[in-house]
């Protein structure tokens, strides 16, 4: 079954609070453990993903061809004046986080992985807050 864009958002938003959960439990001065580790880049890599969703889902409903790329998602965004040009560039580096994660296995280790998820956060926060406003925009017709 299809998420509507609304439905992707709310999950967007229980992932980052679950995200934000964890990050509040690890203990300051130890290493997260591997299962701690796992989730965090799970969380990490389905928040980027839908927020790639969500914004490829707001261009069709404008519209817009999907870009070429994942990443190029968010400059059609800002072009829309859906989100901030600094929120793009942002969502533009969590795309390629986001690959890292999938690809690159050596960059994701119980040292790094809280630090990306801590930098990653306040960024889809924003991210998902222009969002909401694009959708009640729209009164959350977008599917």
């Amino acid at each position: 079954m299809r998420l509507t864009a609304r439905e992707l958002l709310t999950r967007l938003i229980e992932i980052l609070n679950d995200l934000d959960a964890e990050l509040a439990s690890l203990p300051p001065a130890e290493l997260p453990s591997s299962r701690q580790t796992a989730a965090l880049e799970r969380w990490l890599q389905l928040t980027i993903q839908i927020s790639i969703d969500l914004g490829d889902r707001l261009l069709a409903a404008k519209g817009v061809d999907e870009p070429p790329r994942s990443r190029d998602i968010f400059s059609a965004l800002h072009s829309l004046h859906v989100i901030p040009i600094s929120t793009a560039r942002s969502m533009e580096s969590l795309a390629d986080l986001r690959n890292l994660l999938v690809h690159e296995y050596g960059e994701f280790r119980p040292a790094t992985t809280p630090g990306h998820a801590r930098q990653a956060l306040p960024i889809l926060r924003e991210y998902a807050a222009a969002v909401g406003q694009a959708l009640d925009s729209t009164g959350g017709s977008m599917t």
